[in-house]
């Protein structure tokens, strides 16, 4: 990563021609790379060289999730993976990335994808829990994806699924089993977001994830 940082101009020059390339391949493994980049570059200092590469990198996302599946599994590990990437872009975070993943997480024709969109989204809530699990512009679509996961198998008896083990196979319901845990998995996050350096715990975020979810689970068994 540091050689490529030593022309700093050059390297944006050759990423954004990768961006604009017409072969999904190649803007999707640059898309990848840029992220790959952006996580393992410790100096702040140094990784605010690739910021105004972000935009051109945000253009590409569209064209990635219409194209090859193995790209866009490529980039959706990447953004699930990675723990710097979400606050790097944070300032495209509610109006390009999670709407992004959570389309991706409804509508893929893939379930992998779909699953990965997902797990991206809960590694975004967890890496930058202050700037996403607090904002319920950003809490709110995640919700809309993990109570359609549960709505995929859900079964008519309601008592048969909240009597399920956490560890018991599923087998065709892993959807439904991924939305139940996932739900959790966001509540923890935002009582992560509500803990204070001398152990001080403020309820504003958890309770603001319970009351959003709250229609969200009405409409879903009402």
């Amino acid at each position: 990563w540091p050689v490529m940082l030593v022309n700093a101009s050059q390297t944006g020059a050759i990423l954004t021609s990768c961006f604009e390339d017409a072969a999904i391949p190649v803007c999707g493994n640059a898309v990848a790379l840029f992220l790959e980049l952006v996580e393992n570059i410790q100096s702040r200092e140094d990784r605010s060289q690739l910021a105004p590469l972000i935009p051109k990198m945000v253009a590409v996302l569209p064209r990635i999730a219409s194209g090859d599946s193995k790209v866009l599994t490529t980039v959706l590990t990447t953004l699930g993976g990675e723990t710097e990437v979400p606050k790097f872009l944070s300032s495209v975070m509610v109006s390009s990335i999670l709407p992004y993943l959570c389309d991706i997480a409804l509508k893929h024709s893939e379930e992998d994808c779909r699953k990965l969109a997902l797990e991206a989204i809960i590694n975004i809530f967890y890496s930058d829990g202050k700037g996403t699990v607090t904002n319920p512009e950003c809490v709110k679509p995640a919700l809309e994806v993990v109570t359609r996961f549960i709505g995929e198998h859900l079964e008519d008896d309601l008592n048969e699924w909240t009597s399920l083990d956490d560890d018991e196979d599923l087998d065709g319901e892993e959807l439904h089993r991924l939305g139940r845990d996932n739900i959790d998995r966001i509540c923890k996050a935002a009582v992560m977001a509500g803990e204070g350096a001398s152990g001080d715990k403020d309820r504003t975020h958890i309770d603001m994830v319970l009351e959003l979810l709250k229609p969200a689970l009405s409409q879903l068994f009402g």
